[in-house]
């Protein structure tokens, strides 16, 4: 908090549990502020912006031990500008963004090597969000509606919103807006990329007047002023629904403490001063280890079916229970189709398959594969009023991977996933990230690119081709081939084994405190095969592990994501009882 009278920045302790005033830093070096000030966790550096010499510099001070009372100077840079506004700090970068609003502009301020980058994105920025991993900042125009993505590149991102947006907040994988509205303010999230709409809460009473996200806890706070009451309202962060309420007075700007759960919150007490006070944290309800298990394959698939999607889905694939690699080209297809994939035998439509079926009420069913996988019986059978039926079949598996790809990426692709054919695993590890990136999955055998696929690179025209698994899936020589066709680089994902390869492919593409994690069987497929669309539906990794062992490399990512739900695959044969106890182990406390 700044003292404009003493010169000073007064400091609180919150790392104990306990609110404790420190000394305060003096800021003799500045004379006169415009605005407030922003504080850099990674680097503990205070920054604030000076106006005294007529035109903006963002100032950075060290608070760090060497100088506890005393605010050294750090960096001094000029924007070009007055009257700004300092709005955010990335900390990965340690660039600062200072907003203008006659005429509209921004300033990138990079404290490291001093260079100073004015914008005008056609607004004065409103609520700001920082994603401090990619170095991208979120800047809302509420006049307008508007929304913009600062890449780290200086590029930008403009989405037109529904309702203007009047605060913004990152959140693991996703943007948290929150946008006005005539019958009560709302909470949508988006990906941080795409800017695609994910979910959005149910209208909220009052006027929120700032957000606060624990992203260990997956939940998110919000200050709002309710007639007749004031409080504190907490969603979760995976689908926005309302899980309580932290407090019912008035707070008008809220801070999560990272070590404890607690909040910091300025209270506002009518009229008298407002007042810095440490909240406890609201209690949800704990995180947990479950299983979706069945009798058979067929069941488990319909059990996964049924714990991630609703009725009214558009599509849903059924594939061969007996064999592995229809599903899991088709897992990408079911990903950006929002639909599940279910089994059947050749012969045989499963009765557990059936109802899960009339559950879901698809208006289309996609069978993956020819009759040698799923007999014309079955697809009869699958026929029903209001239902339509289609078949994608090709040659063999690699035509009919060509063929999803075809079907539902009919403009090409930024990204192209290919993995073996031969064998599982490492296309299951690929099913998350297609998802994420919108991107096919193309199966290979390992010593030579079919024609079929080679062609089909060439016509997706990928900016790059990401290879699952090492050279004994997918050989060298295909990989080269892959580049050729597709024109575009090859990036491998690789391991030692199967496990370490599901490992890397979470760890490049999910961040800590992952809301969900899946884990399947690496020694055997009918459990795992619906898992890819689950997967993409919760935005989450699927990791593999032996019937009764957690393999290190997937032991070691598992902490690093923290998840807050963990969901087992199959049933005790496939994953032991003990495994699952053990996984207990890598939840949040």
């Amino acid at each position: 908090m700044y003292d404009r009278g003493a010169g000073t920045v007064m400091r609180y302790d919150f790392s104990s549990g306990s609110m404790s005033e420190l000394a305060p830093v003096t800021i003799a070096t500045i004379p006169r502020l415009n605005t407030g000030l922003l504080v850099n966790s990674t680097t503990h550096q205070v920054l604030m912006l000076d106006s005294a010499s007529g035109s903006d510099e963002v100032v950075a001070l060290d608070d760090g031990p060497a100088s506890p009372t005393q605010g050294s100077l750090v960096a001094r840079v000029a924007t070009g500008r007055s009257y700004g506004l300092l709005k955010a700090i990335d900390e990965s970068t340690n660039r600062a963004l200072v907003s203008y609003q006659y005429p509209a502009a921004i300033a990138l301020v990079d404290l490291g090597d001093g260079s100073s980058r004015l914008m005008s994105p056609g607004f004065a920025a409103g609520a700001v969000a920082v994603d401090n991993e990619r170095g991208d900042f979120y800047i809302s125009d509420p006049s307008t509606s508007s929304l913009i993505r600062l890449a780290s590149d200086g590029s930008f991102t403009t989405l037109r919103l529904d309702r203007p947006a009047v605060h913004l907040a990152v959140s693991g994988e996703q943007l948290l807006v929150v946008t006005s509205a005539p019958f009560g303010m709302r909470v949508e999230s988006r990906e941080l990329v795409t800017l695609e709409k994910i979910t959005q809460s149910l209208p909220l009473a009052g006027t929120i007047t700032d957000v606060g996200v624990d992203e260990e806890r997956h939940v998110i706070y919000l200050a709002h002023d309710i007639t007749p009451a004031d409080g504190i309202s907490v969603l979760r962060t995976d689908d926005l629904s309302l899980v309580g309420t932290a407090s019912s007075d008035l707070y008008v700007e809220l801070e999560v403490v990272d070590a404890t759960h607690q909040l910091i919150a300025v209270h506002w007490g009518g009229g008298v001063p407002p007042e810095l006070q440490l909240l406890e944290p609201h209690t949800t309800p704990g995180p947990a280890v479950t299983r979706v298990g069945g009798a058979d394959r067929y069941a488990v698939a319909a059990a996964t079916s049924r714990s991630s999607f609703p009725p009214g889905v558009p599509v849903a694939y059924v594939a061969s229970g007996e064999g592995f690699a229809d599903a899991l080209a088709g897992a990408a297809a079911a990903g950006q189709g929002k639909g599940p994939v279910l089994l059947v035998a050749k012969g045989s439509l499963p009765d557990t398959t059936r109802a899960e079926l009339l559950r879901l009420r698809a208006r289309k069913v996609v069978i993956l594969g020819g009759e040698a996988t799923v007999s014309a019986a079955v697809e009869n059978a699958l026929k029903a009023p209001g239902r339509s039926v289609e078949r994608i079949a090709a040659a063999d598996r690699y035509a009919t991977s060509v063929a999803v790809s075809q079907s539902v990426f009919p403009q090409g692709a930024s990204v192209v996933y290919l993995a073996s054919g031969e064998v599982f695993p490492d296309a299951l590890s690929a099913s998350p990230l297609s998802g994420r990136e919108a991107g096919p999955v193309l199966l290979t055998p390992k010593g030579a690119l079919p024609p079929a696929v080679a062609a089909e690179l060439t016509r997706l025209a990928p900016a790059r081709v990401v290879v699952l698994g090492g050279s004994n899936a997918v050989g060298a020589d295909v990989a080269d081939a892959a580049a050729a066709a597709a024109n575009a680089p090859v990036v491998r994902i690789d391991g030692s084994d199967r496990y370490a390869v599901s490992a890397a492919a979470s760890a490049g593409s999910f961040r800590k405190h992952t809301f969900t994690v899946y884990i399947a069987s690496g020694e055997v497929f009918p459990d795992a095969l619906a898992a890819g669309p689950s997967a993409i539906d919760s935005r989450a990794p699927v990791l593999l592990v032996r019937r009764d062992e957690i393999p290190s490399a997937v032991a070691a990512e598992l902490r690093r994501l923290a998840p807050y739900d963990i969901v087992v695959l199959g049933g005790p044969n496939t994953v032991s009882d003990a495994v699952l106890e053990e996984l207990n182990d890598y939840l949040p406390e």
